[in-house]
């Protein structure tokens, strides 16, 4: 998994992306929420979306199929999280049926987190 260390990297891209949209949220707070809707509050919605919520979004995601290996009584035997994507491998036994809620356990708890 060569290609790895290479989206490992993007952090020092991201870092800086995430802190510049954290600071320009913070400038342009008023505006953001006032009852006029701008393409630049639109650009900065795109950006808080992109660098913040979707780190969150991710984190969860592989808590997921964590949650649902140890549910199972395996043991996660490598989690990683990168701030765009990330991974679980699991170490266990495991039936086709198991198997599967296992892949789909991220999305299914990002469709709970949605919807409360």
């Amino acid at each position: 998994m060569n290609w790895m260390k290479y989206q490992d990297s993007l952090i020092f891209l991201v870092v800086p992306l995430v802190v510049l949209t954290i600071s320009e949220i913070r400038k342009n707070w008023r505006s953001l929420w006032d009852d006029d809707l701008t393409s630049g509050d639109r650009q900065l919605l795109m950006k808080a979306a992109l660098f913040l919520l979707l780190p969150v979004v991710v984190f969860c995601h592989e808590l997921g199929h964590a949650f649902a290996i140890l549910l199972f009584g395996g043991r996660v035997a490598e989690f990683h999280y990168g701030l765009l994507w990330g991974y679980v491998v699991p170490s266990g036994l495991f039936t086709p049926e198991q198997i599967i809620i296992i892949y789909l356990a991220g999305n299914v708890l990002e469709i709970l987190i949605g919807l409360i």
